[in-house]
C-alpha cells in the first residue's frame, strides 16, 4: 500500500485526515482510508508524527460562490490564489437548503470526497448509485471515464459539508465510475492529546 495524496480538513476543533492509498486488487483500485482525528490519540497512532512543527507556506480566504441550483460554496483550493496544487484540485465548503441544490452535472478524470457536517445529502448518478449520507459520513466517487450524477439535501434545514476534488493519474482517468459511503462508525478513528 502507498499514499497517493493526503489532504486535512478543520472544523469545530475537530480536524479530518483523508489519506488516499492505493493497492491493485484484480485490477480495481481499493483502500480508500479516511481518519478522524480528535482530542487525543492512542499509542498505536504516535508514528502519525503530527507533533512535529510545520511551517505555514501561505494562507488563502476561502471565496464564497454560487454553484448548483441555488446553492454557496466557499472555495479554498481551485481559486486564482490557489492552484496547482495537484492531486487536489478543489476544495468546497459547501451550505445548501432545499430546494437548492446540485442537480444532475457531469464529470470526468478524478474522484470527489464530501464529508457531511451538518444536515445530510443525497447522492444519486446514472450508474446506478444512491445513496445518503448523514453529518460526519463520507461519500468517495470516483468519476473515472464519466459520470452523470446529482447531489441534493436530504432532507429540510441546512446541510453543510466539505467537498474536495482528487485528480486521478492518467492511467486512471478512464476506470469505470464507483460510489462508496463510508458511515461515521465506520470511519477508523485516531486521537491525540494537543496539549
Amino acid at each position: 500500500m502507498r499514499f497517493r495524496a493526503i489532504a486535512a480538513f478543520a472544523h469545530n476543533n475537530k480536524a479530518l485526515l483523508i489519506a488516499t492509498t492505493r493497492t491493485r486488487t484484480n485490477n480495481h483500485l481499493n483502500s480508500r482510508v479516511p481518519f478522524f482525528i480528535r482530542n487525543t490519540m492512542s499509542a498505536s497512532h504516535q508514528s502519525l508524527a503530527f507533533d512535529t512543527p510545520r511551517m505555514v507556506v501561505k494562507k488563502v480566504l476561502a471565496k464564497s460562490q454560487s454553484e448548483g441550483d441555488g446553492a454557496v460554496v466557499r472555495r479554498a483550493i481551485g481559486i486564482s490564489e490557489l492552484r496547482n496544487l495537484d492531486p487536489f484540485l478543489m476544495l468546497d465548503d459547501f451550505s445548501v437548503s432545499p430546494p437548492s441544490g446540485f442537480p444532475d452535472h457531469p464529470h470526468r478524470g478524478f474522484e470527489t470526497v464530501t464529508y457531511v457536517l451538518q444536515g445530510g445529502i443525497t447522492h444519486q448518478d446514472f450508474a446506478g448509485h444512491k445513496g445518503t449520507i448523514g453529518a460526519g459520513d463520507v461519500q468517495w466517487m470516483t468519476a473515472g471515464r464519466g459520470i452523470v450524477h446529482s447531489e441534493m439535501p436530504a432532507g429540510g434545514g441546512r446541510n453543510n459539508g466539505l467537498q474536495l476534488w482528487i485528480n486521478l493519474a492518467r492511467k486512471d482517468k478512464m476506470v469505470e465510475p464507483r460510489y462508496q459511503e463510508l458511515l461515521s462508525r465506520e470511519i477508523k478513528r485516531a486521537e491525540h492529546d494537543w496539549s
